[in-house]
């Protein structure tokens, strides 16, 4: 008999986008994203629909009024890839934020722009999907 594996879902719905990622036990993990137009429970659904797991599942929200700040999320998530980071940068719709790291996987400094920075992140999104990286 197969063991059924445990996920992790972790949410973000920000200003633009629902950002759903999805991890099991083994480490295995998927992405999805997608701009939301103004209707973010509408593309939430359907991402939970299209990345339905066989296991037990548990959620973790980010975003406003998530039960995770966007900070623990960000640290929890570089500690549980067990990579070393110097930085972290953020681009969202409505602000740009870079973390400092530490070397153990601590934020030590946050530093934010929110001026004039609406649509910042989805422009270098699109620019990104465009060179295909």
């Amino acid at each position: 008999m197969l063991a059924i594996s445990n996920y992790y879902v972790g949410i973000n719905i920000g200003s633009v986008s629902v950002n759903l990622v999805s991890v099991n036990e083994k480490g295995k993990y998927t992405i999805a994203k997608e701009s939301h137009v103004g209707k973010p429970q509408e593309v939430l659904d359907k991402l939970l629909k299209a990345n339905s797991n066989p296991g037990k599942t548990f959620y973790g929200i980010s975003g406003s009024f998530g039960e995770i700040s966007e900070i623990i999320a960000v640290e929890r998530g570089i500690k549980a890839l067990e990579e070393q980071f110097d930085v972290i940068l953020s681009l969202g719709g409505e602000a740009i934020v870079l973390y400092v790291m530490s070397k153990e996987g601590y934020i030590l400094n946050v530093l934010s722009h929110d001026k004039c920075a609406a649509g910042s992140g989805e422009f270098f999104i699109q620019q990104i999907e465009r060179l295909i990286l």
